[in-house]
């Protein structure tokens, strides 16, 4: 967060579930992850002006049935509201909170608008019954959607939008809820058509998440995380932060020092292996 000196229009919250299955009292399954087996590390993304994302936020989520001691899903929301407001002299007011629905709880909304933060995030259906009843009865077929708003104090309103989107794939569900805070309502004609309002928002703020575990996919310590008095569980949460660090080191330096070209023009191999041999040719010459 050092080098950060103000965010733009949106930061995004997702998670990182890294394959590990060492001795560790951490370990988590998630089938609907691709690695299934291993740590969860939420994360906090944000973009650099060329669009490459750069991880501004992480943390390890640990829990203990016998205390019945975890970390809540508000307690992360809090933790990246903190991020967003953490430099008084350059918080960006119109900076979004963007996250999906694994976030999305009432409880959570009510302290972001409470610390007006603003946010763009999806929801599931069984915990917004209400809403989700009175949508569905305007979202017939695919290709549907409808919206309901309300408005706060801040000037702002409240909008949650319920989509029934033909281009996802697959055979799941696909009525889709986004709900947000960050929006005026303006009775005007809409200057572009085929236009989903807060819906095409969150699908184009979400990615930046995704993309920065897409890139990480490859790159990290490929060797053993532990051995002797080493726990790999230990080595493997060391893994992911140093990970991060260098992916955030490569996106910086396109952005940067090499006035925004291409970075398959500069590969993550060829920049570290360069980066390594001028910190060994300055360690010789260091007095």
């Amino acid at each position: 967060m050092s080098i950060i000196r103000r965010f733009g229009e949106f930061v995004a919250g997702d998670e990182k579930l890294l394959h590990f299955t060492g001795n560790s009292g951490d370990i988590r399954i998630v089938r609907s992850k691709p690695d299934r087996v291993g740590l969860w590390f939420y994360e906090l993304c944000a973009l650099l002006p060329n669009g490459l994302p750069i991880i501004v936020y992480f943390r390890l989520q640990k829990s203990n049935p016998r205390s019945e001691e975890t970390i809540k899903t508000k307690d992360i929301l809090e933790d990246w509201a903190d991020v967003i407001q953490n430099k008084p002299d350059e918080v960006n007011p119109h900076t979004k909170l963007v996250c999906d629905s694994y976030y999305g709880t009432e409880a959570g909304f009510e302290m972001l608008n409470d610390r007006h933060v603003l946010f763009v995030a999806a929801i599931q259906a069984s915990r917004f019954e209400y809403l989700a009843e009175q949508l569905g009865k305007h979202v017939q077929k695919p290709g549907d959607w409808h919206g309901f708003h309300r408005s706060l104090t801040s000037g702002t309103h409240e909008i949650v939008i319920l989509h029934d989107d033909k281009s996802l794939k697959g055979k799941g569900n696909k009525r889709k809820f986004v709900y947000s805070n960050a929006c005026n309502i303006e009775n005007k004609k809409p200057k572009y058509k085929n236009i989903i309002p807060v819906y095409d928002d969150y699908a184009k703020m979400f990615s930046s998440c995704d993309q920065f575990n897409k890139d990480l996919h490859g790159r990290t310590w490929p060797y053993k995380h532990g051995g002797r008095d080493r726990k790999g569980d230990e080595g493997h949460q060391d893994n992911f932060a140093w990970s991060s660090i260098l992916e955030n080191i490569y996106h910086i330096y396109i952005y940067i020092y090499t006035n925004n070209i291409n970075p398959q023009n500069l590969s993550f191999k060829d920049f570290f292996v360069s980066l390594a041999d001028e910190l060994f040719s300055d360690a010789q010459n260091y007095e």
